[in-house]
């Protein structure tokens, strides 16, 4: 019955809501940022199986990206840009989510600044456990430098696996300040 819905949807135009972990938009270029850092290990199995899901119910009229975080790499399907959201390219994207092991430190912004750089994202789902920034201020300035780069464009939700009390405050900012939502995942 969900497929027929889909269906329906794609036939008459109608985007349906793309969700990632309660996350919701109904924008078609969407990009997913996600934490692969070795913190992320415990959850990482579960995070896959949301991001295939979500890849996976993508209408045939959106575009998407994903890119994956951490130990000091960014790896990013496509190689560049977005891809439209074939059958083909839905199966090539989770085979890619799948070959994705967590291990290392977080790089969380140059994986943003990277997802802001695609031509014509509308939405990034970004998921993290935490930020290792050099100080308060550095993180202040790294995501004022971010949310400045949206021109208000691009709309970051956040999506936070049992982040500490800084890391929420700057999930929430991020959030904010590109008109994006905040998620806190427990």
């Amino acid at each position: 019955k969900k497929n027929e819905i889909l269906n329906e949807a794609e036939f008459s135009g109608i985007v349906p809501r793309t969700e990632f972990y309660g996350s919701q938009t109904s924008d078609r270029k969407i990009c997913y940022v996600v934490d692969c850092s070795g913190s992320m290990k415990p959850v990482f199995r579960f995070v896959k199986e949301k991001l295939s899901e979500s890849v996976n119910a993508l209408a045939a009229d959106q575009f998407f990206a994903v890119i994956f975080f951490g130990n000091g790499r960014i790896e990013h399907f496509p190689f560049d840009g977005l891809a439209r959201a074939s059958v083909k390219n839905k199966c090539a994207a989770i085979e890619f989510v799948d070959s994705i092991k967590a291990a290392g430190t977080t790089n969380a912004v140059d994986a943003l600044e990277r997802s802001l750089g695609i031509d014509g994202v509308q939405t990034v789902f970004f998921l993290t456990n935490g930020f290792e920034l050099e100080g308060e201020g550095q993180a202040d300035l790294e995501i004022e430098s971010l949310a400045g780069k949206t021109s208000g464009e691009v709309k970051i939700n956040t999506i936070g696996f049992w982040p500490q009390k800084r890391d929420i405050e700057i999930l929430k900012l991020i959030a904010d300040r590109t008109s994006g939502e905040f998620i806190f995942v427990t």
